[in-house]
């Protein structure tokens, strides 16, 4: 899965959850986080979709490595 298919692979794994389809939206939106890759090991790939590791993502904030 490459950065350009990541948002749609993000979407489709966040259809129909509102929460968050909203979140999912606005890390796309800004752009930036999608293209790192201390960001992108919190990110869980499938075929055709992706999931966005929350609590991945808020421990390794919380921890100084984002």
């Amino acid at each position: 899965m490459t950065v350009l298919s990541l948002p749609a692979a993000l979407r489709a794994g966040a259809e129909g959850l509102y929460a968050l389809e909203a979140a999912t939206v606005l890390i796309i939106a800004h752009g930036t986080w999608l293209k790192r890759d201390d960001f992108s090991c919190s990110v869980d790939r499938g075929a055709g979709t992706a999931a966005i590791d929350w609590e991945a993502a808020i421990t390794a904030l919380d921890a100084g490595e984002l």
